[in-house]
Order: structure tokens, then sequence, then C-alpha cells
């Protein structure tokens, strides 16, 4: 079985804004640990439950460094470029542009993602398997930092004597007014009331959702087998069943990727000695145009902007080209070690409404790399089963994978696994 989540934590977040998506394939069909490309009997039903969590709070930078998942809020000047209102106080006081700053803001969080993902496979020939992979998914993103070091705006305290738009806030050395009391510099909770008043978001605080995530319905044939080479060819769609990211919410985590999706895949097996599988699998996923509401920021580093940018925009999501390259070598017949490397290249995201915004800023930084580590042990029952040693087919195996290297704010994630999965055959 391919499983799919969560693979698009390995591409990008627009601002905090995370889609878990599943831009696999389907369905291989591994008899223990390592993808392969072999299939079910004919007849013979499979079914598994995965419990997995992925943590996260880095990306990997446009350079291949690691950044902060908050980086483009973190640390930052929040000037002009960032609340955009304050170049017409800026105007109002006759001061140079980017002069005034509500502040110097410091972010940070720490996301999660917990699935537990169900799957049926079966059997309709020898050489054909059908399934069905359904996740639950349980997405947090917890807000550990938030503080703002003062800056040059402070509440004005209400003259009655100021007309002008932005009379809600001064610069703190203004002399329009000298009757005006000194001001103090606004603080975390001016800001937030800002973002929720003035921009239209949601209030910035730790994000919690769960449900459905995008359904996915493929089936695998096997074509060749010539000794020890064997290869399978892998077709796939997924149904965009789960919630994208909230555009109002800065911390937000979908549960999709919002669109449907066609995948197709080449595995290849080859099996040097009876107890080694060595595996090249090759997969190309293609996602289809859509249509989503989206806040249209100025720049893909300046995540905040005005809900009048907000816009149902035409999307077609990048396609994406993986390869995986796996070995396994059961020391015992029932244990099963193996260790596989993933490579994820996507392609970038094409934006367009009619607005005449920066739609760019949306697909900037959207072609994202990753370079993936999988470690894993598989225990079986299959050999004991064959011996009449016992009546119970089951295999578990428990996985751990790491993001090593990457770019364009691919996730760094860590994930654990276990994936638990019993046969039975129809009558």
């Amino acid at each position: 079985m391919h499983w799919p989540v969560p693979a698009a934590l390995r591409l990008r977040n627009s601002g905090l804004a995370v889609a878990l998506a599943a831009l696999g394939v389907l369905l291989s069909a591994p008899p223990a640990a390592a993808d392969s490309a072999e299939t079910l009997p004919g007849g013979v039903f499979r079914l598994h439950v995965r419990p997995m969590v992925a943590a996260f709070n880095e990306r990997w930078s446009s350079d291949g460094e690691r950044e902060q998942l908050t980086h483009d809020l973190d640390d930052v000047e929040l000037d002009n470029q960032v609340f955009t209102d304050l170049g017409q106080l800026e105007r109002v006081y006759g001061m140079s542009d980017g002069s005034l700053s509500v502040g110097r803001s410091h972010i940070r969080s720490d996301a999660m993602i917990q699935a537990i993902v169900f799957a049926a496979e079966y059997g309709v020939t020898d050489r054909l398997t059908v399934g069905l992979i359904v996740p639950y998914v349980r997405a947090v993103n917890s807000l550990g930092t938030l503080s703002m070091d003062p800056g040059d705006i402070g509440r004005n305290p209400g003259d009655g004597k100021i007309k002008e738009d932005d009379a809600a806030y001064l610069p703190l050395d203004h002399d329009k007014d000298p009757s005006t009391k000194p001001l103090d510099p606004l603080e975390v909770k001016d800001v937030k009331r800002i973002l929720e008043e003035d921009y239209g978001y949601a209030p910035l605080d730790s994000f919690k959702t769960h449900g459905l995530g995008d359904l996915e319905l493929g089936a695998k044939y096997r074509v060749v087998e010539l000794g020890p080479w064997h290869t399978s060819l892998q077709a796939g769609v997924r149904a965009p069943t789960g919630d994208i990211s909230d555009p109002d919410n800065i911390l937000a985590i979908g549960l999709g990727a919002g669109c449907w999706a066609a995948g197709f895949g080449w595995q290849n097996d080859l099996l040097p000695h009876r107890d080694v599988r060595l595996n090249l699998t090759l997969r190309y996923n293609l996602q289809l145009p859509d249509k989503q509401v989206r806040r249209v920021q100025m720049a893909a580093d300046l995540p905040i902007t005005s809900e009048d940018n907000k816009e149902e925009v035409w999307r077609d999501l990048g396609d994406s080209f993986e390869v995986e390259a796996a070995a396994a070598w059961p020391p015992l017949p029932w244990l099963t070690p193996y260790l596989r490397y993933k490579y994820f290249d996507k392609q970038r995201d094409e934006i367009r409404g009619n607005r005449g915004l920066s739609y760019e800023s949306l697909m900037d930084l959207t072609d994202g790399k990753n370079h993936l580590l999988e470690a894993g042990i598989t225990f079986s029952t299959l050999s004991w089963l064959q011996a009449g040693k016992t009546q119970v087919p089951f295999e578990a195996t428990l996985a751990y994978e790491q993001s090593i290297a990457g770019r364009n704010r691919a996730i760094v994630t860590h994930t654990v696994a276990l994936d638990m999965a019993t046969y039975f055959k129809a009558f």
C-alpha cells in the first residue's frame, strides 16, 4: 500500500496555511516492509489500520536551509509592507515611506498531524489488485511564542480633532495637536484586534481541526515476472473530501488539497536472493484545476493582506514526480527491516484571477523539493501460517520517516507510523 498521508507536508505552506493532501498514487501491495510490485492473490482481501503522527515546526528555504515554519511572521518589522494602512498615516504626517512600524513581531508555533488511515485491498485476479484509502485526520498548530517589541504607533486617546483616515492610531512623536496626551505603544492585544477588526482574520491563537481527509481509489496490475525481476503498473484517483485551509486563519492547517487528482506509478522489484528485495518506484501525480477562495497577498513572504484582496481564484496545483528506492532483508522469516529513500519534486502552481491582484505571490516558491529517509521493521505471521503454526495472518510495520533536505518551503517532517494488516479470503 502506498500511503499518502502526510505527503503534502513535504511541499510548502502559504504563510502558515498548510494543506494536508494525498499526492501519491494509490496502491502498491507490500508483502512485508518496503513497497513492492507484488499483487494480492485472487480472491484475497487485505485490511489495514495505520495510526501515524507527523510533527514539524520547520521548513526548507529557497536556499535549502532550515527555517521556522513561522518565518514570514517571526522577527519581522510590522511596517507598511505588512500593514499597508501605515502608508496613509505616513503621508498624513509627512513622514518618509516605511518610517512607521507597529512593532517587531516574535511568533513561533509547533504543528502536528495525527491520522488514522483505513485501507482495504482486494485481489481481483492474481495480477490485479484494487483498493480504497480513507484517512481521518487531526491537525494542531500550537502557538508557543507570541510577543512584540514596541513600535512607533500608539492608540489615539480621542481628541476629536483628527479627521484623516486611520485616526484611531497616531505616531508616538506626533505634534499635530499639542493637547493630545502622550501615547503608549501598541501591544500584542492591539495588533490582534487590528487583524480581526480591520483585516477580517480569525483570532490569532492555537489552531485545531479534525475530519475526513482526501479519499483515494486505485488499482495495480502486475505486468511482468521475469526471473528475479517483477514489475507492476499503478493508477488511482484522489477525491477532494478533506477541508482545505481557511484563508482567514493565519495558523490554519488544511485536511486536503481541495482538488481532484490522478496518479500513475511504475514499480520494479529485483530479487537477487530469495530473502532480499530491492525496489525502485516511479510515480507521477496529476492535479486537476479547481477554484478556491484565497487571500492574494502582495508577495509570497508577506502572508498578511486585507480582506479586500480575497477572491475566488482559478488554481492548477503543480503536478509532482516521486522516486523511491528501497531495500528489505529479513534476518528471520518473521522479521523484516527495511530502508527507503524518497525524492519528491513538485511543479509550480498556476493561479489566475479577474481583479488584477498579485497572483504571482500565490505561485512563488510552490515548486518544492524534498528528500526523505524512512526506516522500518515488519513483523509477519505469514511464514508461520504457511508452516501450519498459526491460523492468524497478521503483519505489523513500525516506521520512522524524516525529511533530510529540500527547497522552497518543503516541510521538515518527523513521522512515526504503525501499520497493522490482516488477510482473509472471499467466499
